[in-house]
């Protein structure tokens, strides 16, 4: 990416180019409106003023081009780090669901350990029942 200070230098140096070339175009315009040329002179001076109002046309279109051109850059910088940015989100987001997940299989192993344990409890007092009711019989 082209650093600001080159594109505004750039851009302030293509308009001090303009504005020199749109001052020697009034000038050579004023000559021949208020100065006495010969013909041929005025026709050299008209097609130096069309030569000059080209290149302010192309110049200014050029600018255009570097401005847009900088701002497609400046876009694309942007998107590229959009990007980054949201495959890291991503990335942290399979993290996250993925430890959540294995919390989740945790909590469950833990409930049904608890629940093994209760019921093999409960099957001991059943079996103790039971043969303290055979012993008494």
């Amino acid at each position: 990416m082209v650093p600001m200070f080159f594109v505004e230098a750039s851009s302030e140096f293509i308009n001090l180019q303009i504005e020199n070339t749109d001052s020697k175009i009034h000038k050579m315009e004023d000559m021949i409106h208020h100065e006495p040329l010969g013909l041929k002179d005025k026709n050299q001076f008209i097609c130096k003023i069309k030569q000059s109002k080209s290149y302010v046309s192309n110049m200014g279109i050029h600018d255009e081009t570097q401005h847009a051109l900088n701002q497609k850059r400046e876009i694309e910088e942007h998107l590229k780090n959009s990007e980054k940015e949201i495959n890291s989100l991503e990335d942290n987001l399979r993290k996250e669901e993925t430890e959540g997940k294995l919390k989740q299989q945790i909590q469950l192993e833990k409930v049904r350990e608890k629940w093994l344990r209760k019921k093999k409890r409960k099957e001991e007092d059943n079996w103790r029942q039971l043969h303290q009711y055979d012993q008494r019989n």
